[in-house]
């Protein structure tokens, strides 16, 4: 079964793309900052750990779905279409495993050991987990066969639901109303594009298939979870060294940086399976290169703007519409300029997994979570407070960006040499 690729000019593609994409940052930063306000720094603290949660959560494929974004492009590059339309099948098979044991497990945990006041988050929490699961499928089907005209649907279509799902329900039902509102949000996103997308819409249960996926994509994944714990450290800091106020304080500027950091995250998104297609097409490493630098330049060209807008912008909309969170407006301030240097490693972490090199992105990642954990303790037990949390954590991504462009750009060198 053919499945035809977004062969538009990339420019045109990427504008789609990156206009859906921020249009829902837009929506979700200011959702997220009116839920902030209603709540109080506080409640924004216990929602700080639960996202955090909901992140590791999202892996319970084992790298199935890694694997899946990997492959296919490689296999329709290749003009496998077949296998490649088999490889989606057992992916979905295998994310609904994964993610129905996991979800198990913590309803069962949840029912047996938590506190009624526990409880009464957790499962909404549950919902939304589940309601991820399907979600991260989704998007996941949409980029590996290069659909981003369908990914922009989604992201358009989510754009409207945080607004006139989720904002009424955390208003009316308070965080437990905000976790019960994405849920539901997901679910009528997903119930209104799942046609569009492309591939089989029935599981295929192949535990073979399942494990050789696993294998392929369990190391992709691991540099993905010490990519997740690297960006979530500075919240287990913050509130476990400062506490649930301090958190929800802290809480803002992750909210502000995750936003800009989806800048390269879109590019990533957008350049990964044609990076992949590429490679299955020609094997030629200086496609690769070429692919990288196109990144970094697309990566320079909207993130600085966008962290010096941010730089003047947040600090004023803190003052005037989030008075109880001022403290976080010097770790903010620190924290921004770091942001715009992340293009300089662009394209070089997906080049890595590309070339099964895997295991040495891992190996930078975990240095720089270490990097970071240790330097933020110190800087809190010097009474530096979120500030230090956030010195800390951009001090590692400064490090981290680095040490995986030195190690990417020497990888293909070598492979070139080969």
């Amino acid at each position: 079964m053919t499945v035809r690729a977004d062969d538009r000019p990339i420019a045109l593609a990427l504008a789609g793309f990156g206009t859906s994409t921020a249009v829902l940052q837009l929506s979700r930063l200011i959702v997220s900052m009116a839920v902030a306000a209603s709540l109080g720094p506080a409640r924004w603290g216990v929602w700080q750990i639960i996202s955090v949660l909901l992140v590791y959560g999202a892996m319970s494929h084992l790298g199935m779905l890694n694997a899946m974004n990997r492959e296919i492009p490689k296999l329709r590059g290749a003009g496998r279409e077949d296998e490649a339309h088999d490889l989606q099948a057992v992916s979905l098979g295998g994310m609904l495993v994964g993610g129905g044991v996991c979800g198990l497990l913590g309803l069962v945990g949840v029912l047996l050991f938590a506190s009624e006041g526990v409880r009464e988050l957790a499962l909404p929490a549950l919902a939304l987990f589940a309601a991820q699961q399907v979600m991260t499928y989704v998007m996941m089907a949409a980029r590996s066969n290069v659909r981003f005209a369908i990914v922009s649907v989604i992201q358009g279509v989510q754009a409207l639901m945080l607004p006139l799902i989720v904002l009424p329900m955390a208003l009316h039902l308070g965080l437990r109303g905000f976790l019960l509102g994405n849920a539901l949000a997901i679910v009528v996103t997903c119930g209104l594009v799942l046609h569009r997308v492309p591939g089989p819409k029935l599981p295929r249960i192949d535990w073979s298939r399942m494990r050789d996926l696993v294998r392929i994509g369990f190391p992709i994944l691991g540099a993905g979870i010490a990519h997740m714990l690297l960006i979530t450290s500075d919240r287990w800091i913050a509130g476990g060294m400062l506490g649930g106020v301090s958190l929800g304080h802290y809480g803002i500027v992750a909210l502000v940086l995750s936003g800009l950091m989806m800048i390269a995250g879109v590019l990533k998104q957008f350049m990964y399976p044609r990076m992949a297609r590429a490679w299955g097409a020609t094997g030629d490493p200086n496609v690769l290169v070429e692919w990288g630098r196109r990144q970094m330049r697309l990566g320079f060209l909207v993130i600085v703007p966008a962290t010096l807008g941010s730089i003047l912008i947040f600090p004023e909309i803190i003052w005037r519409f989030l008075p109880d969170y001022e403290a976080a407006i010097p770790a903010l301030r620190l924290a921004l300029p770091f942001v715009a240097i992340q293009p300089l490693a662009a394209g070089y972490g997906a080049i890595l997994n590309i070339l099964d090199r895997q295991k040495l992105h891992l190996l930078i990642q975990c240095g720089a979570l270490v990097f970071n954990v240790a330097l933020s303790v110190a800087l809190v037990l010097t009474e530096h407070g979120i500030t230090g949390v956030a010195l800390g954590t951009t001090l590692s991504f400064a490090m981290y960006v680095v040490a995986l462009r030195i190690a990417g750009r020497r990888v293909c060198r070598l492979v070139k040499e080969a």
